[in-house]
C-alpha cells in the first residue's frame, strides 16, 4: 500500500482544524477510489500534516499525533489508514531536537537555519516553491506572512507548469521567428519582397518554431519535476528527448507532477 501526504501551514487561529482536516480528508479520499469500487483496502494511507505558529490545542507541545481509536478499548487496533500530525512551531514540550530544529526553520526559513542534511533538503524544496507565482509575492517566514499552501495540489502544479510553458514559448518564439523570417525572406527575395511573401514565411516559421520550443519547454519541465528524485535514468531521459508528439509530452508532464519516484513515472509512461 502506498502513502499520500497532505501538508498545510496555517497562520490564522480562527480555523477549526479538526473539522477543517476532516473536510479535506474526505476530498482527498474521494480521488483514490473509483465509483462502484468495493475493495476499500486499495485506499492509500493518508498523513495529514498541519503546521501552525499558534498552539492548536493549548498544551505547548511541539507535535500532537492524532489517530482514531475505540473509546472502550483504547489499545485495540483500529487501522483506518489516517494519521494527523499537528506541529506547533513555538512548542516547548515533547518532540525531539530534530523536530525542534525543523520547527525553528519553519519559523525562520533562512538558509543558515538549515543546519542538517534533512533541513538542507527541505530548504531546497522551499526555495523551489517560492518561485511559484502564487507563492513568491506572499512568501515570508511564519512570524510575518508564511505561505498558505507550500505543498500545492497536483492540479494546481500542472496549471502553473502549463502557464510557464506558454510564457516560455511566447518569448522564445518571438525571438526565433524574427531571426528566421529575416533570413528566409532575404534568401527567397531580394529587393522585390512583398507583404504576401513575408506573411507566408512568417506563418510557416512561427508554426515550426512554436512546436519546437513548446516541445523543449515541456521536456525541460518534466525533467525539472523529476530531478527531485536524483538524476533520471538514461532510458527515461533518452525517451523524453526523442519524443515529438505534443499530446504525449503533455500527458507525461501531468504524470511527472503526480509521480513519487522514477519507477512510478517510467511504469506509467
Amino acid at each position: 500500500m502506498w502513502n499520500i501526504y497532505d501538508l498545510e501551514p496555517h497562520i490564522h487561529s480562527n480555523v477549526h482544524l479538526p473539522r477543517h482536516n476532516r473536510f479535506y480528508q474526505a476530498r482527498i479520499d474521494s480521488r483514490y477510489l473509483k465509483s462502484g469500487e468495493g475493495d476499500f483496502t486499495k485506499m492509500p494511507n493518508l498523513y495529514m500534516i498541519t503546521i501552525t505558529p499558534y498552539d492548536p490545542f493549548g498544551f505547548d507541545r511541539m507535535v500532537y499525533r492524532v489517530r482514531n481509536q475505540c473509546e472502550e478499548l483504547p489499545d485495540m487496533p483500529y487501522e483506518d489508514g489516517i494519521r494527523h500530525f499537528y506541529f506547533y512551531t513555538k512548542g516547548k514540550k515533547g518532540g525531539t531536537p530534530a523536530i525542534q530544529a525543523m520547527l525553528e526553520y519553519f519559523q525562520d526559513s533562512r538558509a543558515e537555519k538549515a543546519d542538517s542534511e534533512v533541513l538542507k533538503k527541505i530548504h531546497q524544496y522551499v526555495s523551489h516553491v517560492k518561485i511559484l507565482p502564487e507563492v513568491k509575492d506572499e512568501y515570508m517566514h511564519l512570524e510575518q506572512y508564511v505561505w498558505e499552501r507550500v505543498c500545492v495540489e497536483v492540479d494546481q502544479i500542472r496549471k502553473e507548469l502549463e502557464e510557464e510553458v506558454t510564457a516560455q514559448v511566447t518569448e522564445q518564439v518571438t525571438a526565433q521567428v524574427t531571426e528566421q523570417v529575416t533570413a528566409q525572406v532575404t534568401q527567397q527575395v531580394t529587393e522585390q519582397v512583398t507583404a504576401q511573401v513575408t506573411e507566408q514565411v512568417t506563418a510557416q516559421v512561427t508554426e515550426q518554431v512554436t512546436e519546437q520550443v513548446a516541445r523543449e519547454c515541456q521536456i525541460n519541465n518534466i525533467l525539472e519535476l523529476l530531478k527531485d528524485y536524483g538524476e533520471p535514468p538514461a532510458a527515461v531521459k533518452q525517451r523524453l528527448l526523442k519524443e515529438k508528439d505534443p499530446a504525449l509530452l503533455k500527458k507525461w508532464l501531468k504524470l511527472a507532477a503526480k509521480s513519487n519516484t522514477f519507477e512510478d513515472f517510467e511504469a506509467a509512461m
